[in-house]
């Protein structure tokens, strides 16, 4: 089947699981046969568990329990709610458990828009129901709202036209003469690539080496605010430092890359983004990030690809839970925005564009050409 006719018969849904901790939602999209019994399809796939390169990595697990079965195998829907009843033979599951399912059915079900609430049933006994979320309210922007930029000498977003400086980090930073600066999501510490390796600047003004090698991309702070460095050409000597400065290696997937270009981390810090060089031309690898119960790093899982672009990989960054932007150029720039396990589409980025980062809940990539717009 072509890529022409392939949407045509097949529409994606995001299926959504939970992160080990069971307190956020992690995505997963899937593609369905159109015009089918979609709520009983997506039902099925919940049951099934997370794809494998979620599950493999552990950043993704399921509140429905093993070997729960449904009592009949279509899922009905009733004046708008869709009625999943779960054979009580099949398995115990106390409140906790069914408030999880309904909260992971409920959203997983919100891409389908006949259906407005989640029934949970035991062998015909009513357990719970719960709202279907708006689809928006789960897209879960990466990045920041406003633009982080350094001006005049001055490190802050930019709000209305001026920079507003970070408080405690402006002077600090820009001491060290940054060539990047990404911050953690309480904007307590920047993370400072210079010439001279990358540095820690603390509210407090605080400046504390975190990596001296040479060729240092610019470094990733992923949602528990350990900081991810590596150079560019040693892709496999992964560092991850926490905020006490120890710092440890984690092992990474991608044994046949020559050069990494960027790194970059989803809001939840679940998954990374890697652009990477190979023999072979370009790949960008989407990989879940397995943790301690200290939430340390422990590897990087199996990766799962989006289509590459081809020429020199300039910059990427998560746009929202589900889709990547990719910076490259040829004879001129191009940017793809991909979702992960769906499709990719290509625009023309503003003349002289060489990075790109999230903007938050505005959903949509930020770029900063070589003039500083």
């Amino acid at each position: 089947i072509d890529a022409t006719t392939f949407p045509r018969v097949f529409s994606p849904s995001t299926l959504y699981f939970y992160s080990p901790n069971f307190e956020n939602l992690v995505p997963d999209v899937r593609w369905f046969p159109a015009r089918s019994a979609t709520t009983t399809r997506v039902v099925a796939a919940l049951m099934r568990g997370p794809s494998t390169w979620l599950s493999e990595s552990g950043v993704a697990v399921n509140s429905i329990p093993i070997g729960a079965t449904l009592v009949a195998e279509a899922v009905p829907v009733e004046a708008g709610a869709a009625l999943i009843n779960l054979d009580a033979r099949s398995f115990k599951a106390g409140d906790i458990t069914t408030n999880r399912m309904l909260r992971q059915i409920a959203a997983s079900l919100s891409g389908l828009a006949d259906i407005s609430m989640v029934e949970v049933l035991f062998s015909g006994v009513l357990q719970g129901k719960a709202p279907v979320p708006a689809a928006q309210s789960l897209d879960g922007g990466a990045g920041s709202d406003e633009a982080l930029v350094i001006r005049d000498g001055v490190v802050g977003f930019l709000l209305a036209g001026q920079v507003s400086p970070l408080p405690g980090l402006s002077a600090s930073v820009t001491s060290l003469n940054p060539s990047s600066v990404v911050l953690t999501r309480d904007h307590a510490l920047a993370v400072v690539n210079t010439s001279q390796g990358v540095f820690s600047v603390r509210s407090d003004s605080k400046v504390a080496t975190i990596d001296k090698r040479s060729g240092l991309i610019p470094a990733a702070v992923d949602g528990s605010s350990f900081i991810w460095t590596v150079p560019e050409n040693s892709p496999r000597v992964m560092l991850v430092t926490g905020l006490s400065g120890t710092a440890r290696s984690v092992r990474v997937p991608w044994t046949e890359a020559k050069h990494i270009s960027f790194l970059s981390f989803s809001a939840d810090g679940s998954r990374l983004m890697a652009g990477l060089v190979t023999a072979n031309g370009n790949k960008i690898c989407i990989a879940g990030v397995s943790r301690g119960d200290d939430l340390w790093p422990k590897e990087v899982g199996p990766c799962t690809e989006v289509i590459a672009p081809g020429g020199t990989l300039l910059s990427g960054a998560w746009v929202d839970g589900t889709r990547v932007a990719v910076l490259s150029a040829t004879n001129i720039s191009n940017l793809r925005i991909s979702t992960v396990g769906g499709k990719s589409v290509d625009v023309t980025p503003p003349v002289g564009a060489v990075a790109v980062t999230g903007s938050g809940a505005l959903l949509a990539p930020r770029i900063l050409t070589r003039n500083g717009d």
